[in-house]
């Protein structure tokens, strides 16, 4: 996923970016950088707070390991046999999940990429949501609606078992 996000950062688009730096300073503003620009910087900024140095590791080792001194060295080796455990024992699994995540996201990045353009498949994405969020409520409203009537209508029908027995009964002596 890292190696995907940053592979081939465009020159033309951009983003808004303002880091942790200027939380500190009164009345920061955010700052337009390309995705190359915003590249280097992200990729320096992610290497820096995943060390053992890093407010983001420092902020959950302490609160995983509330008291301990040496959380932040214990926090790293301890996420890292976790991840290996579990990795060992569903690679194949984790793969099936990270291709299908891709793809999910790809998808719906796509679509809103168009919508976002004035495109008409944002048109197709917006009936396409709708027609699933309708779909949604028509099975809800089934649902609802056979579980007030499947008790009625067993109920009417064992009745009518019980009713029609004792007359088919003297048909068969008839």
């Amino acid at each position: 996923m890292y190696s995907l996000i940053f592979s081939k950062p465009s020159p033309l688009r951009g983003i808004y970016y303002q880091g942790w730096e200027a939380e500190n300073t009164e009345g920061a503003r955010s700052q337009f950088m390309t995705c190359q620009q915003a590249t280097v910087k992200l990729k320096s900024l992610l290497n820096l707070d995943t060390t053992g140095s890093g407010r983001t590791l420092m902020f959950y080792a302490r609160k995983l390991f509330p008291g301990r001194h040496d959380a932040s060295v214990v926090l790293p080796h301890m996420l890292e046999g976790s991840y290996n455990y579990f990795m060992k024992a569903s690679q194949s699994a984790a793969d099936i999940l990270k291709q299908n995540i891709m793809i999910a996201g790809l998808r719906k990045g796509f679509n809103a990429y168009a919508a976002a353009m004035n495109d008409p498949a944002g048109l197709n994405l917006i009936t396409t949501e709708q027609s699933l969020a309708k779909m949604r409520l028509s099975h809800q409203a089934s649902y609802h609606l056979a579980s007030e009537m499947l008790p009625q209508l067993n109920t009417v029908l064992m009745l009518l078992c019980i009713s029609l027995f004792p007359i088919m009964a003297l048909a068969l002596f008839v």
